[in-house]
């Protein structure tokens, strides 16, 4: 029996703990199963089981899952632009800048293009390092990057709130990547008092939108 940890077919904000709590009376362990949107794969993973600590056991499995690509809002892939932290050697961001950057060879050929950025570049939530997502897969030829949570990554861009980082906030709301409490709480930990008043005021505003009438 496979059962998806939504509990639902229906996008939502949150993963249900009903299959955990299912494997875990029954006895039996969870085989993890993915569905890979971008390599256009399904596979399963490996065997987990269940100590009866659920957060602690959650956190697990959705590590595990955590390179595992989702199908994306189509607003949140508009962007021809990447931002790249080279973590373990930030003075490479200079180089980053001008081998792939704007107006580069690289952009003219493909169409997009990447800004080498620090850690100073944009507010987020403190503990973010904590929660970057692991990507490794056969496209990107083994090598290993670490992208922002969603969550975190909505709370930076209500800080900038340009209007592309509004819109690009909007559709993971409507598309329920993220959960405005969660965004709302997460933002109480910029370290920044009046980027976190700001961010919230944003979010507020960004949960009482609702999109026009089609015409």
């Amino acid at each position: 029996m496979a059962v998806s940890p939504e509990g639902t077919r229906s996008k939502t904000q949150r993963w249900k703990t009903g299959f955990y709590w299912i494997a875990q009376q029954a006895g039996v362990p969870i085989v993890m199963t993915y569905l890979d949107y971008p390599r256009k794969l399904s596979g399963i993973g490996p065997v987990f089981q269940p100590t009866g600590d659920v957060e602690a056991d959650m956190a697990a499995i959705k590590a595990w899952h955590g390179s595992i690509v989702g199908e994306p809002p189509p607003e949140c892939m508009w962007s021809m632009e990447a931002d790249i932290y080279p973590l373990l050697a930030p003075e490479l961001a200079d180089l980053i800048d001008g081998s792939i950057g704007q107006l580069s060879f690289f952009h003219d050929h493909f169409g997009y293009y990447a800004q080498g950025v620090g850690p100073e570049t944009a507010y987020l939530p403190n503990g973010w390092k904590d929660r970057l997502i692991r990507l490794q897969t056969p496209a990107t030829n083994g090598r290993i990057g670490y992208c922002v949570d969603p969550v975190n990554l909505f709370v930076s861009k209500a800080c900038a709130a340009r209007e592309k980082d509004l819109d690009f906030n909007r559709a993971l709301l409507s598309h329920g990547v993220v959960g405005l409490d969660e965004v709302l709480a997460r933002a109480e930990h910029l370290e920044v008092p009046a980027e976190a008043r700001r961010a919230a005021a944003c979010i507020h505003r960004l949960g009482a939108w609702r999109p026009p009438p089609p015409t």
